[in-house]
This record gives C-alpha cells, structure tokens and sequence, in this order.
C-alpha cells in the first residue's frame, strides 16, 4: 500500500452554501448569521499511539479495516468520544512512527475563532491539508509543514472578481470546485474544466502551458492567480462531515 497509510475525509462533496439548504438538518440553516463564538467540544480527542499499546481504540475507529491491517504499528485520530461511541473524524495509519502535529486541531480552531458556518468549514479544510502536508513528511515525500497556517495567512494582491469566488477561504484555493470555478470564467466546457485541475493537481508543467493566455481585466493570467492563491500546492474536495459533526456537538 503506498505510504502505508490511509487519510480518512468521508462525507458528501458539496458547496457550503448548497449544503446551507440540506432539508432536516436545522444546524445547516444559519448560514452566514454570526453566532458567538464556536468552542471544540470537551469530548474532542486528538492523539497518537503505538497501535500495540491499544489496539482496541483503532478497531472501533476503523472496523472496517480491523482484519486486514497487521502492518499497522502506529496511528494518528482526530475523534469524538460520546457517551454512548466514539465518531471519528480524521484517522491515519502507518507502519512508520508518527509524532502528534505541532499544530493541533483545537489550537488551530481557537486561532480561527469560527462563528459561522462558513468559518467551520473552512477550518476543518484547512485541518485537512495541513494534516495531508505533515504525513507527506512523515513519509518523507517533502519537508514542507505549515506549522501555524492560519496566524500565517499570506496577504494576497486583489482582483475584485477572484476575491469574491474565493471570499470562504479567505482568498486562497483550497477546493477542486474553485479550480473549476475560475476556470469556466474563460471556458465552460466542463470536460476541460476537470482535465485542467487534473493536471494542475499533477504538477505537469508541459500540460499546463497548453492553458496559458487566459488574462484577467488587470493583465495577470489565469496561472499566475492559481499559483498565488493554491497556497498548499493542490486542491481537495470539499467535505462537511467534519465540520457537520462538529457542529452539532458544539459547545454554546
């Protein structure tokens, strides 16, 4: 299995605002109202073990891959622990040894200070990257780790147009959506919009060339807001489980 792990992000690939009008689920409808400020939830656990030392904890994190990973010697779980079961949130497994991230989920979100909706999401997707960045290390792939990512925001040069597709994360390209978003603001054609962030995503450089020319009303091209904005060199789906989770056991 490559890198011998697994990055566990399930849940529905939706925008924020189509997912803000999910039927029977009263926490989607605030929107953008802003409430007081979201705290983690006291049962929120982050951790990492030696699976040997507490294999249980791992089964009933990840039933499903219980029987069939004995090359699992250490884990990494960003969970909630109810009183009744434990939903988890973010899991890694690895046959090599793993240290706790320096930046940790809960630290992350104080820094955030989420009020809305919106801001969750965005704070669990940025979780999500970083967490993506630091196993790349873990592994050796890169030594990039962005440490404090939000107190380290890059300020980046306006474009009225690009500021507002990208006003729920702050500016930066985080989604795949988003990737097809500014692209079908030169084509709409939607086979070239996936094709284009495939190899955005893949880093082929002699591919990208084919999409140049494509130029904003202040004379920067496409590529050149795509390399400013896509601030953790690729782009992710756009999940709300986590933040769906988290909301609902927010604390008031």
């Amino acid at each position: 299995m490559h890198r011998r792990m697994f990055l566990r992000f399930a849940g529905s690939m939706l925008s924020i605002h189509a997912a803000a009008g999910i039927p029977g689920l009263p926490f989607f409808e605030r929107g953008n109202r802003r409430n007081p400020g979201l705290k983690v939830p006291g049962e929120l656990k982050e951790e990492v073990w030696e699976t040997r030392t507490n294999p249980d904890l791992l089964r009933r994190l990840c039933p499903e891959d219980a029987d069939g990973c004995s090359w699992v010697t250490h884990a990494y779980a960003l969970y909630l622990d109810t009183k009744t079961n434990l939903i988890p949130l973010t899991c890694i497994q690895s046959s090599r040894e793993i240290v706790m991230p320096r930046i940790t989920f809960a630290g992350l979100i104080e820094q955030l200070d989420p009020h809305t909706w919106q801001e969750l999401v965005f704070g669990c997707a940025v979780h999500d990257l970083c967490i993506m960045e630091w196993t790349d290390a873990v592994f050796g792939e890169h030594g990039a780790v962005w440490e404090n990512p939000i107190a380290n925001w890059p300020d980046f040069n306006p474009n009225p147009i690009v500021d507002e597709m990208l006003k729920d994360s702050r500016g930066a390209i985080i989604w795949a959506h988003q990737i097809h978003a500014l692209y079908s603001l030169f084509d709409s054609q939607v086979e070239k919009m996936l094709e284009f962030r495939k190899i955005l995503n893949a880093k082929m450089s002699d591919r990208l060339r084919e999409h140049e020319g494509r130029h904003f009303i202040d004379g920067r091209d496409l590529m050149e807001i795509i390399e400013e904005r896509m601030i953790f060199g690729h782009t992710d789906y756009l999940n709300v489980r986590k933040a769906s989770v988290l909301w609902r056991h927010r604390e008031s």
